[in-house]
């Protein structure tokens, strides 16, 4: 049985056609990105975050900060095929090209020992209120894991919102992840009064147990889960 789920993770698809990875910090398609941010995040969520991030553009309100003009950023969006929009977006932010912000701010310092193996964060994840609990968000995450382990990163790192108690309680108890921050931070520089954990995914690397326990515990779940969700694409 295991040998049957090795294989099949070896061979499961890496690229996924649906979804768009942009490189190129001048694509036009960063502004439809942006443009979402602020739909979901202002329009649907009401968060209040820091107004120096929110910007009148060609498109309306988008929010966008320093990372999005940084070759160290790659995006990746999913389009609703019914309607050509954005439906969810997430990005990745190398952090041994460019200092994240929670280095930035003082809000956690990563150990070298995690950037000596490649590490990207997670940032900036938004999905339209139409495209909730859709396999939508976990596509984007495995899209962006394939394609930073094509690029040589081992490690992911994430920020989790405090208020998330149920998140955080599923991180620790059913996944690989771990909280590197020991306790929340505060991150008011993005949003006042808000703290969040810093969590680390080790990937570990191409053909090690690490990778391995990856692909079983992590890689394998979500690739069932995405097969029996709703899907917009």
């Amino acid at each position: 049985m295991i040998l049957y789920y090795i294989i099949m993770l070896r061979y499961a698809s890496r690229r996924m056609p649906f979804i768009d990875i942009i490189t190129d910090k001048t694509d036009p398609r960063c502004l439809e990105i942006f443009k979402l941010r602020y739909d979901v995040v202002i329009d649907q969520c009401k968060m209040k975050i820091n107004k120096s991030n929110i910007y009148e553009s060609s498109k309306g309100k988008i929010i966008l900060d320093e990372h999005d003009n940084s070759d160290a950023t790659v995006h990746y969006a999913i389009r609703n095929p019914s309607t050509g929009k954005y439906v969810s977006a997430i990005r990745t932010i190398d952090a041994n090209k460019t200092k994240l912000d929670m280095e930035k701010h003082n809000w956690f310092q990563l150990d070298q020992k995690i950037k000596a193996g490649g590490v990207v964060e997670w940032s900036r994840l938004v999905s339209d209120m139409s495209v909730r609990k859709t396999n939508t968000a976990l596509l984007l995450y495995m899209q962006s894991v394939y394609h930073q382990q094509d690029l040589g990163v081992n490690n992911i790192v994430f920020m989790v919102d405090s208020r998330a108690k149920n998140l955080m309680h599923y991180y620790k108890r059913y996944t690989i992840c771990e909280e590197i921050s020991k306790g929340p931070v505060e991150c008011n520089e993005y949003e006042q009064g808000r703290k969040s954990h810093v969590m680390l995914m080790p990937m570990g690397e191409p053909n090690s147990k690490e990778r391995l326990k990856f692909d079983l515990q992590v890689r394998m779940p979500i690739i069932f889960a995405t097969s029996v969700m709703k899907s917009v694409v």
